[in-house]
């Protein structure tokens, strides 16, 4: 299951936003916890109170009546005789008293056991609220995270939004800045909240706090529409994130690409990297397009890595020749005359913008 609270921090720490994901079973075992926690404590505070006042009172009347009753006995004058009268009367009543029960076929009445039903009750009310609590936290505590669909597929687009970065910034560029605000990496995602990335205030986060944002902000629009029964390899799931950004939200909702992925036909998945209409007829577009998912394409089929689009010229890809890569009725093929185009360019590399430098081994 997803984290129900989310804390986003702001430029100022005491400022910032928190994001509650929330369902009905979630809040029922919230409500519930809210009420059979401080129900638990108080009971039993109250119980054990009761308990501690009750002894205490058993307690001092029993020293009471000890004390009261030796007091008596060291003031009266010791007379044997009057004893042994005194109990041969008291044997004679009970023995007279025992026919007549008999007799009349009544019982005598048992004296209330008031601490015993104390504790019967005591302990099936501790046993209902532990009930309670174990329901609450049963399912996460039986399962492992790693078991829930929802989980792994964040999961998986988590992990993978960092060849997200790489694959834009080949795709659409990396400049200095767009502002003295908005980080460099960031240029090539054009909105973040529903606003232009440019007004977007990134001021007092890191880098690593501003693509959190960004990939927080592109998060439903992925992982609410697939599947989480299909397993996706961190390229896949990079590769229908950027699709889901270039085909905008309501595009890859409706696209053909989401529906065979969903449908478990990653084969055929590939086929329908491109622009649809509405009504689901293949979008007449421009080179660029048609080369911006040709390169997706690459990637979903395995005949190219996002680790390789690092030394690769950013927008090299407009280079390509579409004409020489689709056949007469429309459909895409993949040259190997490709990988000459995209080592050419005359922009520098993500992995040079970056700074990702691999690292260098000495040997003597």
């Amino acid at each position: 299951m997803r984290k129900i609270f989310t804390l986003n921090t702001g430029k100022n720490w005491w400022q910032g936003e928190i994001v509650c994901n929330y369902n009905l079973y979630t809040w029922v075992k919230i409500l519930a916890l809210i009420i059979a926690i401080p129900f638990a404590i108080v009971y039993l505070l109250g119980v054990g109170l009761w308990q501690l006042l009750r002894l205490c009172g058993r307690g001092i009347k029993t020293a009471f009546a000890w004390l009261s009753d030796r007091l008596h006995r060291s003031s009266a004058p010791v007379d044997d005789n009057a004893e042994d009268e005194l109990d041969d009367e008291v044997d004679a009543d009970e023995a007279e008293e025992e026919p007549e029960a008999e007799k009349t076929g009544m019982e005598q009445p048992e004296q209330p056991n008031n601490g015993r039903e104390d504790r019967n009750i005591f302990w099936l009310a501790a046993a209902i609220v532990l009930l309670i609590i174990g329901f609450c936290c049963w399912k996460g505590c039986s399962s492992q995270p790693q078991e829930e669909p929802d989980y792994m597929l964040a999961t998986a687009y988590e992990k993978a939004f960092d060849k997200v970065v790489v694959a834009r910034a080949y795709l659409d560029g990396v400049q200095t800045e767009v502002d003295s605000k908005c980080p460099r990496a960031l240029v090539g995602f054009k909105f973040i909240n529903g606003q232009p990335v440019k007004d977007f205030d990134f001021e007092g986060m890191t880098y690593d706090q501003a693509v959190k944002v960004v990939a927080e902000d592109w998060k439903p629009l992925v992982t609410e529409n697939l599947n989480p029964k299909v397993k996706l390899t961190e390229q896949e799931m990079a590769v229908v994130t950027l699709a889901a950004m270039r085909m905008g939200k309501y595009g890859f909702a409706r696209s053909t690409f989401l529906q065979k992925i969903n449908e478990g036909k990653l084969n055929e998945a590939g086929e329908w990297l491109l622009l649809q209409k509405a009504d689901g007829s293949i979008r007449n577009t421009g080179d660029e397009p048609k080369q911006y998912f040709y390169v997706l394409r690459m990637l979903w089929e395995g005949n190219l890595t996002i680790e390789d689009l690092l030394d690769y010229p950013m927008f090299s890809y407009k280079n390509i020749d579409m004409g020489a890569v689709t056949t007469y009725d429309g459909k895409t093929f993949f040259n190997s005359e490709v990988y000459d185009v995209l080592e050419k360019g005359n922009f520098a590399t993500p992995r040079e913008v970056f700074e990702l430098w691999p690292d260098i081994v000495y040997h003597n």
